[in-house]
């Protein structure tokens, strides 16, 4: 970063309900973060560049104000964003993952106004034991003025973060978010850790091997860490068997789908499920039959799952959930929650708001792909454990021949052939997202 030599300074805005300056390029931005060229690209309408620039003290030069309101933040910025002159396109700038544009453009004093709810244009909330922290990127993607090939300034990325206490009543004007320093916020972020790891059959410990036969059945918990988090509970949103370790593998299979639906159990002579109870709230196990992909010579797989938190207090719904399906009634059922936040599993249609559709049953076929796109957040991580060595139950000609022998029968005068069973190690794959 600042190759060109025109941006020197680094950007983080923590700001509360009272209106807060910050000069980007002052001494006191040191130990805040800027990232350079890390931002998309979008395609922006163009606006005339006006030169209604004039000098300003260092001392009054103030390029970002923002204010946390109850339930939006307002922001207003300088064109002269660096205080070098060149005055930026407010095309250029947008709120947030969303993308979204400014609200209003006043020539008179080059002022660019952003309004946004604080659930809108992809903002971030951060629970922790005393404050809802919501923050949000302000993206900065200079573009070539006209036909001209050249830019004055570089890209940046501006963190706007508003802190509310939590146990205060946000609705009322009662309620004043605290200025919080860079220094204290720091050290106040935790960090969720998320694991996927194979189990014991009885639960007891992690497993040694990665190994297994057909027929065998694998035992996987997900955990969070909570730290010192408020109580959170753990869900799998998604997950999906792959031959390689990434979302670029051309095979996949859904164990778990449609936010939280063990998809898997649905197919026929398949015992699939999750553990009911949980253990702790942020703990959730499951079991799936071992299997592995037809016409692949691979014997090996890695299953990726999207794990998620919610608070603890929090109702299950049709997006956060655990559900199995029980052969014996024909039905899914929650491991908590009321049932009918499991009806959707069906059908497929487990968003609000959309309308259920019945599948057929191909659709619960082994080796479908239900593969969907899930957007990262803070309090999200795709989580994967493998590499699984899935080998046939295999008996070896010169094993019978050693046996024959000694071979035995019971009482129906069936021959008792032992098995031989290959073990190779595997990994666990860890990680981290901040919270």
């Amino acid at each position: 970063m600042g190759q060109g030599g025109q941006i020197g300074c680094l950007f983080l805005l923590l700001v509360s309900s009272e209106l807060v300056s910050v000069d980007l390029c002052s001494s006191s931005s040191s130990r805040s973060f800027f990232r350079d060229g890390d931002s998309p690209r979008p395609d922006y309408e163009s606006s005339p560049i006006h030169s209604s620039w004039r000098h300003r003290s260092r001392a009054q030069f103030l390029p970002v104000r923002v204010q946390c309101l109850e339930k939006k933040l307002v922001a207003n910025i300088q064109r002269d964003l660096f205080g070098k002159g060149n005055l930026i396109n407010p095309s250029d700038l947008t709120l947030g993952p969303g993308a979204c544009q400014y609200t209003a453009f006043h020539e008179s004093n080059d002022t660019i106004v952003f309004e946004a709810g604080l659930h809108e244009c992809g903002s971030r909330l951060q629970v922790t034991t005393d404050l809802l922290v919501y923050s949000i990127n302000l993206y900065y993607n200079p573009t070539p003025v006209g036909n001209s090939v050249i830019l004055r300034n570089s890209p940046a990325v501006i963190l706007i973060e508003c802190s509310y206490p939590r146990r205060s009543n946000v609705s009322s004007k009662a309620v004043q978010p605290t200025w919080t320093p860079f220094g204290s916020t720091l050290s106040s972020q935790k960090r969720l850790k998320f694991t996927l790891q194979l189990m014991t059959d009885d639960w007891s410990t992690k497993r040694a091997s990665s190994s297994y036969q057909l027929g065998d059945v694998i035992s996987i918990q997900a955990d969070v860490n909570t730290g010192s988090h408020v109580a959170l509970r753990l869900f799998i949103d998604s997950c999906v068997a792959m031959l390689k370790p990434n979302q670029e593998s051309t095979h996949h299979y859904a164990i778990i789908d449609f936010h939280g639906c063990l998809v898997d159990g649905r197919s026929e002579n398949v015992g699939s499920t999750f553990i009911s109870p949980r253990p702790k709230p942020e703990t959730l196990r499951f079991i799936v039959d071992a299997f592995k992909f037809s016409r692949e010579a691979k014997d090996q797989i890695y299953i990726m799952c999207h794990l998620k938190v919610t608070e603890a207090a929090d109702v299950p719904d049709l997006s956060n959930k655990a559900c199995s399906f029980n052969k014996s009634s024909q039905e899914w059922f929650p491991i908590e929650g009321t049932e009918d936040i499991c009806t959707c599993c069906e059908t497929g249609s487990c968003r609000k708001g959309h309308l259920p559709k019945r599948l057929t049953r191909s659709h619960w076929k082994r080796n479908k792909l239900y593969w969907k796109d899930v957007p990262g957040k803070e309090t999200e991580a795709d989580v994967v454990v493998g590499p699984l060595v899935i080998s046939d139950v295999t008996v070896y000609p010169s094993n019978i021949a050693k046996q024959d022998k000694r071979a035995r029968t019971n009482s129906q005068g069936v021959e008792k052939v032992p098995q031989t069973l290959l073990l190779a190690a595997g990994s666990v794959v860890y990680f981290f997202l901040s919270c």
